[in-house]
């Protein structure tokens, strides 16, 4: 992947979690959380699997799609210190990781789904 390849999907990852917080309203709680997360990562999984997966192999898609995503989640936590903003507990991020990364396993399956033709 490019740098330019890699800023395209981090720009992508940032417009999928800003549509969620304004579906969300930016709500604070679990659900908030829960369900912002799973608009932006699941999205992202199936949109960027959805686009690679003509052009690169299996193994280069689930450690790139992955990477963009789980990248993308550290790089919230970052801008997040920057802004002096408090740091969640420890587990709290591994679990956000772990999240992150099953929804975008989700969304990478449901890409890697191909239709099958109508039979009649």
């Amino acid at each position: 992947m490019s740098l330019w390849q890699f800023i395209a999907t981090q720009g992508l990852l940032f417009f999928l979690m800003f549509f969620s917080a304004l579906l969300t309203g930016g709500g604070q709680g679990v659900w908030a959380n829960l369900t912002m997360n799973t608009l932006t990562f699941f999205t992202a999984g199936w949109l960027l699997t959805r686009s690679w997966r003509r052009v690169l192999d299996r193994s280069t898609l689930w450690a790139l799609v992955l990477a963009a995503t789980l990248s993308f989640n550290g790089v919230t936590y970052l801008i997040g210190y920057a802004a002096y903003l408090p740091i969640p507990d420890p587990v709290v991020i591994l679990k956000d990781f772990a999240l992150v990364g099953l929804l975008t396993v989700l969304g990478i399956l449901l890409g890697l789904r191909t239709s099958k033709p109508e039979t009649r």
